[in-house]
């Protein structure tokens, strides 16, 4: 029954943040989202930006990665025993990558895949990405914690030039 009541309020906490989210940037709406996390999960969250500048991409865009970043949270939350998680945002010319690192207990991602099947959550971070033309990878094995990293492929826009780049369009 913890379990559930907690699978509850974080769905609560996700929809309560996407009507939230066009008045705030994804910086802010992840942040936002990791100090809610944290209190409700006892896992300690952190946002690193490593791009340089506050980070924007297209709308569409945002809302995948912020599901897919919150997928990734739950499955911490549920199934690492993790103390803490990291979330980085990394960029390039061409992609923006979130990356979810967690000290947990990791897991070896064949022997969870075997069969063919992805867990639900993996799915549909993997669904959601390849949506945006993106990937999903998870890194792990048992006794050293799990790093999701999804990829997108849009360069990651500072927010003002974004803004200004959707108005001229």
């Amino acid at each position: 029954v913890l379990f559930r009541s907690r699978d509850v309020r974080e769905a609560i906490l996700g929809l309560r943040d996407a009507n939230h989210h066009a008045e705030r940037s994804l910086e802010d709406n992840l942040r936002s989202y990791l100090e809610a996390y944290s209190a409700q999960s006892g896992v300690s969250a952190r946002l690193a930006n490593e791009v340089g500048h506050e980070v924007a991409l297209s709308p569409r865009a945002e809302v995948h990665v912020i599901r897919i970043v919150q997928e990734a949270l739950t499955n911490v939350r549920k199934h690492a025993d993790a103390r803490s998680v990291l979330v980085s945002i990394r960029g390039t010319d061409t992609s923006t990558s979130f990356v979810v690192s967690d000290d947990g207990t990791g897991f070896d991602p064949e022997a969870a895949t075997a069969g063919g099947s992805d867990g639900y959550g993996l799915f549909t971070m993997r669904d959601r990405a390849a949506l945006l033309g993106g990937t999903v990878q998870v890194d792990s094995a048992p006794g050293r914690g799990t790093t999701v990293t999804a990829t997108v492929p849009e360069r990651p826009y500072r927010s003002e030039e974004h803004t200004s780049e959707l108005q001229s369009h």
